[in-house]
């Protein structure tokens, strides 16, 4: 979620910032800098958090928030323990289907069915938090 390119920000000098490291750029840097954060921090850091909530967000929203190239985040908990974050891209609907395009650092973009983005993304994940972005 690139809103400035150019701004100097990575993935690594993110997870410094928010960690009170300055060794997560470097080789082998893996351990203690990957760990689980927290999406509304590190979108703060970079100056992108909007805000967030708890929940989903709905259809419009989510067309509304794509069409104006604002993406969202998404936290999906999965059924055995832990969570992920997603990135919302995109919204289309066809065959009376609304379909939203993922972007996942697992499992790369897809286009998923709504009610399933909600309740049974891969199969056990369930959407919990929405993150909303600004420039």
């Amino acid at each position: 979620m690139f809103y400035k390119p150019g701004s100097g920000w990575t993935q690594c000098g993110v997870a410094n910032q928010e960690l009170g490291r300055n060794d997560c750029c470097g080789a082998g840097a893996s351990g203690a800098c990957n760990v689980p954060g927290y999406l509304d921090q590190a979108l703060s850091i970079v100056g992108h958090l909007d805000h967030w909530v708890g929940g989903i967000a709905s259809v419009a929203q989510v067309e509304t928030e794509v069409t104006f190239a604002r993406p969202l985040g998404i936290r999906v908990a999965w059924s055995g323990g832990g969570a992920h974050f997603l990135c919302i891209m995109g919204h289309y609907h066809a065959g009376g289907i609304d379909w939203i395009t993922v972007d996942d650092p697992i499992y790369g973009r897809s286009n998923v069915n709504y009610t399933t983005l909600q309740t049974k993304y891969q199969g056990t994940g369930s959407w919990t938090h929405t993150y909303y972005t600004k420039y």
